[in-house]
């Protein structure tokens, strides 16, 4: 049979097609028929026709991959002689191949061509009797696919349905350019923009004016997505700096222009300056307010006033680091140089060598922050004076101090005194000194974790330190560690100690008997048989109720002992003996300001 094609330019191709053709191969000679007329009348290749128009696409649409044949599908009356193509999609189903070809085309309803080919076909070639014309962009099935598909289909939907809240929201929700399109109504509406901009904050662009001063509204936008506050108004965006002066990254460029609204986002956080423009970078009284609040927004201001000595001293004042984007001849004068280290002892880094030796600089930096000695001379770093304020205000500026002064017990002591850490950077004729490491313990049992291995081996020494740490008997020698009668002494001083004494003296009960003696919560140290042992249990929830954890299963069941363990926690607060734990100084590390090679962690 023939089915006859009318193109846009309303001549008509006829195609021969076998009644038993398939619904796709009918389709397919529609589209490859079409592109070859259409190609020879515009000169162009039969392939970018159908590239162009898309209608390759149709082929894989999945109500027209059909393999059903025409003469089951389409009626005897179409089956009769000449049929146009409009009809045979109408025997398909009109909506149902329209939303297949937007499945895979929305902008089906933004091709003037096609929808003039669209309007053929659903109009002035539908001659069946009753029939009734669907125009696509009317027909909600169809916009609501093609809107899911791609937001900005709006645009080509009937005003009635660009009313319609579940079609726009569709869109929103594919892309939040697509509420440009919907219905000034919507745009006005409420409760609709507030649900728009919970869904997409960018929408807010769309919305009516009164409504983009809507707080409630603009709050929820700015929720959804920090950048919609570009198209709030500007008593909004005000309001927004003033409680975070970063939200000037998101206002509009015109707002981000505005003095007040620059003003108060520096006040808010100096650091907003780097979102202002060039213009206001060079504002005075911008830039002032900007590094009084915060000394590092000195980097975003004009090179005209980086030369302000004014703005580089309230810089400094308030972050001594600001000193590293000062410019050189600030640098060098004293007065600069010193407000930077009193805030900031790690500014000294960035003063000229000259400076770096001077005495009233170098010790004001050091009292500020002990490790800021790294960065003076050599000469000042072998200071006994300046080493001894240093190390007292942070123990690691031992590190940094002259080996000379390493070995100084008064700066030692004083350093290890503020923290027991700064052991590692101690001269090792100190390290293997008796009387000076007998000291360091008594001041912290922590300091025998840094005395020579003979010292280790010293009894007298070994307990002072565990009087107030059990487990620094880790660090004793393994002599000490199985000498019955040295760790008797030490268990009864510190139950704790059990823990690192000798397997065989773990296992040994008058050592562990005395150990629970001095503290119940010793018996997890105990070997097995002891835990099974009922004199050492008895002792130990005899003296710590919460030892019980730490018996035996069969023990456990035992009543004398559970009635024991009762009776102790309801008669006698609890006390748990529980050592302080092993504690973990760590090295103070610096930390790092945006794009500062350095910055003083408080």
């Amino acid at each position: 049979m023939k089915i006859k094609i009318t193109n846009l330019s309303g001549s008509t191709i006829e195609i021969d097609v076998d009644e038993n053709s398939t619904i796709k191969e009918l389709i397919k000679a529609c589209a490859e028929e079409y592109a070859e007329e259409y190609a020879k009348k515009n000169v162009i290749n039969k392939e970018e026709v159908l590239d162009e128009f898309n209608l390759q696409l149709v082929l894989d649409a999945q109500i027209l991959d059909d393999n059903r044949k025409l003469n089951e599908v389409l009626s005897v009356e179409v089956l009769q002689g000449k049929v146009t193509l409009s009809a045979v999609i109408r025997s398909l189903g009109i909506a149902k191949c329209l939303r297949a070809i937007n499945k895979l085309n929305p902008y089906v309803l933004s091709s003037i061509e096609r929808l003039n080919q669209m309007k053929i076909i659903l109009s002035k070639e539908i001659d069946i009797e009753n029939d009734t014309p669907i125009l696509a962009s009317s027909n909600k099935d169809i916009v609501l696919a093609a809107v899911q598909k791609d937001g900005v289909a709006l645009m080509y939907a009937s005003e009635e349905l660009k009313k319609d809240r579940k079609i726009v929201l569709a869109a929103l929700q594919q892309d939040s350019w697509s509420f440009e399109f919907a219905s000034p109504l919507l745009k006005a509406h409420h409760n609709f923009v507030l649900a728009a901009v919970e869904l997409n904050g960018m929408a807010l662009e769309f919305a009516s004016d009164e409504l983009k001063k809507d707080r409630k509204i603009v709050l929820a936008a700015v929720k959804q997505n920090r950048w919609a506050l570009q198209f709030a108004t500007k008593e909004i965006v005000l309001a927004a700096v003033q409680l975070n002066g970063y939200a000037l990254e998101h206002a509009s460029d015109e707002l981000k222009n505005n003095s007040e609204i620059v003003l108060a986002a520096v006040q808010k956080d100096g650091l907003a300056l780097q979102f202002a423009p060039e213009e206001l970078k060079n504002d005075r009284d911008v830039v002032l307010a900007a590094v009084t609040q915060n000394g590092l927004a000195f980097r975003e201001a004009s090179i005209e006033l980086k030369a302000d000595s004014e703005i580089v001293l309230a810089a400094v004042k308030q972050n001594g680091v600001a000193l590293y984007f000062v410019s050189e001849k600030f640098c060098n004068y004293k007065y600069i140089v010193l407000e930077a280290v009193k805030q900031n002892g790690f500014a000294l880094e960035y003063a000229p060598e000259e400076l770096q030796n001077d005495r009233e600089i170098v010790c004001a930096a050091v009292i500020e922050d002990g490790e800021a000695i790294q960065f003076a001379s050599e000469e000042l770093k072998a200071d006994r004076k300046i080493a001894l304020a240093a190390v007292e205000r942070n123990g690691f500026a031992l590190e940094h101090a002259s080996e000379e002064l390493k070995k100084d017990k008064d700066v030692v002591f004083a350093a290890v005194q503020q923290n027991v850490s700064a052991f590692q950077y101690v001269s090792e004729d100190l390290k293997a000194d008796t009387y000076f490491m007998l000291a360091a313990v008594q001041q912290n049992g922590l300091a025998l974790a840094y005395a020579s291995p003979v010292l280790k081996a010293d009894s007298e020494i070994i307990l002072e330190a565990i009087k107030q740490y059990g487990w620094v008997f880790q660090y004793a020698s393994p002599e000490l560690k199985a000498d019955f009668r040295f760790v008797l002494t030490v268990v009864k001083e510190n139950g704790f100690a059990l823990e690192h004494a000798s397997e065989e003296l773990k296992a040994n009960k008058e050592i562990v008997l005395a150990a629970v003696q001095q503290n119940g919560l010793a018996l997890e140290h105990a070997s097995e048989v002891l835990k099974n042992d009922r004199d050492v249990v008895l002792a130990a929830v005899q003296q710590n109720e919460e030892a019980l954890m730490y018996v035996s299963e069969e023990l456990k069941a035992d009543n004398e002992i559970v009635k024991m363990s009762n009776l102790k926690a309801l008669t006698v607060p609890s006390n748990k003996n529980k050592e302080a734990p092993q504690a973990n100084t760590p090295r103070k590390s610096d930390g790092n300001g945006v794009n500062t090679p350095r910055l003083k962690t408080s």
